[in-house]
């Protein structure tokens, strides 16, 4: 399970890369590219491919964050904590994990996004707050919104 979760969050966090690097411009989301806007190799899309393999410079000689292979690393191991975590504990189901794991990329992006340009952006947490809802509902037994929606404005505040 820990392979899977190690593929899981590397995908996951060239995700959280690609979206840390449109979002706070306020631009689309797009396939990873590089700052000038033109695309990356497919090679490269990974910051640890990148840094592994030597293709650490960008065409127009700069050269490639250590955030990428930081944020990988990061997403990585933040995944696998929590399964570690909910593996310890029978009472939370499998879907729970699933949206745990999302958790922890959003929490990713959001940290990602707010050390570079000092923004929490509403087109993250929106989202998240809707999944979130989905998450009170389905996993909790009863489901409790109440206390969900509570947690949330907490959170918020």
């Amino acid at each position: 399970m820990i392979v899977v979760l190690i593929l899981v969050g590397f995908v996951a966090s060239v995700i959280v890369n690609a979206l840390a690097d449109d979002l706070p411009h306020y631009r689309r989301p797009r396939l990873p590219h590089y700052e000038d806007g033109s695309p990356k190799p497919l090679i490269i899309w990974s910051g640890l491919i990148a840094f592994l393999v030597g293709k650490r410079s960008t065409p127009n000689g700069s050269l490639l964050s250590w955030r990428y292979p930081a944020t990988e690393v990061a997403t990585i191991i933040g995944m696998i904590v929590v399964y570690l975590a909910k593996s310890g504990d029978s009472k939370y189901s499998d879907l729970q994990l699933v949206f745990w794991l999302y958790y922890m990329a959003v929490f990713v992006l959001i940290t990602v996004i707010d050390i570079e340009h000092k923004l929490i952006l509403f087109s993250v947490i929106i989202p998240s707050c809707l999944i979130a809802i989905v998450d009170a509902l389905t996993t909790s037994a009863p489901p409790d919104i109440g206390t969900s929606l509570a947690g949330g404005a907490v959170g918020f505040g």
